[in-house]
């Protein structure tokens, strides 16, 4: 095989690994903000520790489980039994976690390659207020340009045609419940961590990320989805996968000029679409892959996306002595009627000796303008 062979095939090897990574959040390892979901999953670690023996109290529990981690030392002098709930705006349990000026969203944290963290990271992120008075975000909606802005001496300034307008946050309570089986804390404590930072960030992906893409309307419980009266752009009929994506995307691009053009548009699609436009388009426009993409190209300009997040921290409780409902869709333990009736199916936490983990946090997002969506690409 001659040596330009070897070297293509080579190139071509890094690249997949490069994608193969990317999908899988190699970028996410270092850096403050990956540090802190580290730092936060230990805490959680010794927290369900804490809950699951008795007379374990959180502070001899970070003693017993890193020794010698200098990141928790001060933790470990300040922190109070883990019976309570783990506020990280309380002083002296786990306010020493939050940092400031990395994430003002822990539980966005936890789930790295969720829609909604990696598009965090590329729009506008404002803090909402802990009570649940709605936030307003100014923007301008432009109805024309003006012919030249350069005037004589003494003449009138002319005025940009348009008004503003608002978007209007208000936190929307996000949460999730995680299940571990007692027999997990007996393992490695890097066990332990990796399967524990691993359900939870799945956890919490898919259960923001299907509402994020979703064209479900907001309520007032839960945001609305972006794609809510998102623009249908057709689909291009070229038989060659490569150019009909080029056309897809640049039809999807310019369907974003509502009216001003897209000043920093990004692509949502399913995780084989990411790679064959990684592999057909290196480095040319960002992309997210996601499961809920499904058989959808979705574009978005974040310059126009708002997601509000409370600062501080998430609400994080662990408990061994409890029933839940075990469903997506939970509902009450017993609704009182004639007879009453019992939600199925339910798990009693005590006596199948597992730990349930409880984290709870206000997320609202909005945009202020809609998403463009092709249904159905060839490619």
């Amino acid at each position: 095989m001659s040596a330009s062979i070897l070297e293509k095939l080579d190139d071509q090897k890094a690249l997949l690994v490069g994608i193969s990574r990317k999908l899988r959040g190699g970028g996410q390892k270092t850096g403050p903000e990956a540090q802190m979901r580290r730092t936060l999953i230990k805490a959680l670690v010794v927290t369900m520790a804490s809950a699951r023996s008795t007379g374990f109290d959180f502070a001899s529990g970070l003693k017993m489980t890193y020794p010698n981690d200098p990141t928790l030392k001060s933790l470990a002098q300040l922190a109070r039994s883990s019976v309570q709930p783990a506020l990280t705006s309380v002083a002296g349990w786990a306010a020493e976690l939050v940092q400031e000026g990395v994430n003002p969203s822990l539980l966005l944290a936890l789930a790295p390659q969720s829609v909604v963290t990696r598009l965090a990271a590329m729009s506008l992120r404002v803090d909402l207020a802990s009570a649940p008075s709605p936030i307003r975000f100014p923007y301008s909606v432009p109805s024309a340009i003006i012919p030249t802005p350069f005037i004589a001496e003494g003449d009138p300034i002319p005025v940009r045609g348009g008004h503003l307008s608002s978007l209007s946050l208000t936190g929307k309570k996000a949460s999730v419940i995680s299940i571990y089986t007692s027999e997990l804390m007996k393992r490695s404590v890097a066990t332990v961590e990796t399967i524990v930072s691993r359900t939870l960030g799945q956890d919490i992906a898919r259960s923001i990320d299907n509402i994020f893409l979703s064209d479900d309307a907001a309520t007032a419980s839960s945001p609305g989805g972006v794609l809510v009266g998102a623009t249908d752009v057709p689909a291009s009929t070229a038989t060659d996968p490569v150019t009909a994506a080029a056309a897809d995307i640049s039809a999807l691009i310019d369907a974003l000029s509502n009216p001003a053009a897209a000043t920093s548009p990004v692509l949502i699609v399913s995780p084989g679409r990411a790679a064959f436009l990684a592999l057909s388009f290196p480095g040319s426009f960002p992309v997210i892959a996601s499961e809920f993409a499904g058989d959808r190209v979705i574009a978005l300009d974040c310059d126009d996306l708002v997601i509000g997040v409370e600062p501080g921290s998430p609400d994080i409780s662990v408990t061994k002595e409890a029933v839940l409902h075990e469903d997506s869709n939970a509902l009450a333990i017993s609704t009182p009627g004639a007879p009453n009736v019992v939600a199925a199916p339910t798990r009693s936490l005590y006596q199948t000796d597992c730990l349930a983990l409880r984290l709870i946090e206000n997320l609202d997002w909005r945009s202020s303008t809609v998403a463009a969506v092709v249904d159905g690409p060839a490619w």
